[in-house]
């Protein structure tokens, strides 16, 4: 029992002190506080009903005469509403502008020492007005634990003065003056406690020397209780501490008969979690093997599309050059690879399919002409590829175009419709900017799909096509009018320069016999000059070129069959190997070419025709 008695006192005073704290005061049951209650420099009680809360400015609603019915405190700091300077005057109100309320609205956001200038205006009879000059600063902002809760706390120094005081009224003067401070709230902006000090004020404000007090009672209340409190507070911090250090003691005697149980499990843990370690390093390395297996499998598996279209394209190329030249050396072996290409391609034997290609193309190089066949047909697909991009970039222009006259004629009539192909054409516009094969696909077959299924579409594309059939003839007839009239005159004229002919002729033959013979003589002269200048600017421009740009001449030269070009090109090369290999390819070529006695049968291209040019 003597043990509990200790316990039972803690617990009441607990209870007591946590009940005493929920009663008192704190930052957070002051902003949600809907009535604040001060007491004034008589004692009178001075009601703050909250009305509306905006950051540091809250509008009040209170039974102080000065402040009026309705009573702002701007930035926590200055008075809007009321007539805080002249209480005793019925007609005059007080306010604050915008420019002035953005000065001080988060004036107590700042830091230590910061100062604020702005003006407060008083208004009466409709007639009269006067400022107020008011100067703020902020003296200081400190922490303070208050019953065991801590407050943010702003002390503001306010100086101000009536300067520029209505001349034709018959009391208001300049010169009037005031200082205040006040501590607030740094949470919620509201005051705590306020002192305001009259010197010269006006006739209907406050009398000289007087000063305005205002005093937050329950926060008062709390500053006087906190020393007791705190006092209260150490005694039990002190006697909790002597508890706490029997209770470390006995914790202590505890830890040491349980440390040495604490060795011997932890010897037994720590043999079963080296087993356990090294099971999940077993575990981990199979998983890392594992993956290791599949992203290989899923890398080879990215590569396989492009490996099965160069294999398909080799087989292509192979068979048209087998089918041309049927006596090529290695054609068992070729045949032989072929087939097991095939075999990878259909199994998807990504390392199998790679070195079967590798071996392929060893074996190719020994083959005479196959590399040039190769090298013809890639710059062949080249050509169709770009001739298929050109139909269909020409075939989206015309589509794009009838889009545009589709929507300006049908932008009221069909507006859903319009809607929908609107951005198919954003689209359409970016992709003829950089013209992509896949993209243009795309949209095509999709504006075709839109022209099927809206019935004003194809009845305007219907439209479009007899216009423009008709269009096309019209045209063709008056060029075939034309084209006659053209003949007619043509063989007028053509009489006409006939007999002009004959007789010229005459006169043409005779001095054609005359000039012979000294044009003979000036072409030998030009040819001879002709044959130097030729020479002259060949080795100018040779000298400009370096090996590089006379090797892609060379190269280019060989595909033409100028091989005597070729040479003299190739003898101009610095690089003595370079200039070697090319003469070898030179020669190899000559010959090839002298044998060759069969010409490549293009295949012709299957035409895309989804919709007419426009």
């Amino acid at each position: 029992m003597r043990f509990l008695r200790p316990f039972f006192v803690f617990i009441s005073f607990i209870f007591f002190f946590s009940s005493f704290v929920q009663a008192a005061i704190t930052p957070v049951s002051l902003k949600n506080s809907k009535i604040l209650k001060y007491q004034n420099e008589a004692g009178k009680e001075i009601l703050f009903k909250v009305l509306k809360r905006s950051g540091f400015t809250t509008i009040y609603e209170t039974n102080l005469e000065a402040f009026g019915d309705e009573y702002e405190l701007v930035g926590g700091i200055a008075s809007s509403g009321g007539r805080p300077f002249n209480p005793r005057h019925g007609g005059l109100s007080n306010t604050i502008d915008e420019d002035n309320r953005s000065k001080i609205k988060n004036f107590l956001s700042k830091s230590t020492g910061h100062q604020v200038k702005y003006t407060v205006l008083e208004e009466w009879n409709n007639n009269y007005t006067s400022e107020w000059t008011l100067v703020s600063k902020i003296i200081s902002k400190r922490k303070q634990s208050i019953l065991g809760k801590v407050w943010t706390l702003v002390e503001v120094s306010t100086k101000g003065e009536c300067t520029n005081a209505d001349s034709s009224s018959s009391w208001a003067e300049d010169g009037a003056k005031f200082s205040e401070k006040r501590l607030i709230d740094a949470s919620t902006g509201i005051t705590l406690t306020f002192s305001r000090t009259w010197k010269d004020p006006p006739r209907y404000g406050y009398e000289d020397n007087s000063t305005q007090i205002l005093k937050l009672k329950s926060f008062v209340a709390a500053l006087s209780q906190n020393k007791k409190w705190e006092a209260k507070r150490k005694e039990e911090l002190k006697r909790k501490a002597e508890l706490a250090r029997k209770k470390k003691a006995a914790e202590l005697a505890r830890k040491k008969k349980a440390a040495e149980l604490a060795r011997k499990k932890k010897a037994a843990e720590l043999a079963r979690k080296k087993r356990k370690a090294a099971e999940l390093a077993r575990k981990k390395e199979m998983a890392r093997k594992k993956l290791l297996a599949k992203r290989k499998k899923d890398l080879e598996m990215k590569i396989f599309p492009l490996l099965s279209s160069k294999a398909n394209i080799l087989s292509e190329d192979l068979k048209i050059f087998l089918k041309k030249n049927p006596e090529t050396p290695y054609l068992i072996d070729i045949a032989t690879l072929i087939g097991k290409v095939k075999e990878s391609q259909k199994k998807k034997q990504v390392v199998r399919l790679k070195k079967r290609l590798d071996s392929l193309r060893r074996l190719l190089v020994k083959v005479k002409g196959f590399s040039a066949f190769e090298s013809s047909r890639i710059k062949q697909r080249k050509m169709e590829a770009m001739k298929l991009l050109e139909k269909k970039v020409t075939l989206a222009k015309a589509l794009r175009k009838f889009l545009k006259m589709y929507v300006s004629k049908y932008m009221l009539e069909e507006v859903e419709t319009v809607q929908k192909i609107i951005p198919i054409m954003k689209r359409l516009d970016n992709s003829l900017k950089a013209p992509n094969e896949k993209d243009l696909d795309s949209l095509i077959a999709i504006i075709q799909k839109n022209i099927r299924t809206h019935p004003s579409m194809t009845k305007f594309l219907v439209e479009l096509r007899k216009k423009e059939q008709l269009e096309r003839k019209r045209k063709a007839e008056e060029q075939k009018r034309k084209e006659l009239e053209r003949k007619r005159k043509a063989e007028e004229q053509k009489r006409q320069e006939l007999e002009k002919k004959r007789k010229a002729e005459e006169q043409k033959r005779q001095e054609l016999e005359r000039k012979r013979k000294a044009e003979e003589q000036k072409r030998q002269e030009l040819e001879r000059k002709d044959n130097e200048k030729e020479r002259t600017d060949f080795e100018n421009k040779i000298k400009k070129m370096n090996d590089m740009e006379l090797s892609e001449i060379v190269q280019k030269k060989v595909k033409e069959k100028n091989f005597k070009e070729a040479r003299r090109y190739a003898s101009y090369i610095k690089d003595a190997a370079i200039r070697e290999l090319l003469l070898n390819i030179i020669k190899k070529s000559d010959q090839n070419s002298s044998n060759e006695n069969q010409t490549e049968i293009k295949k012709p291209q299957k035409e895309l025709s989804p919709v007419p040019d426009l």
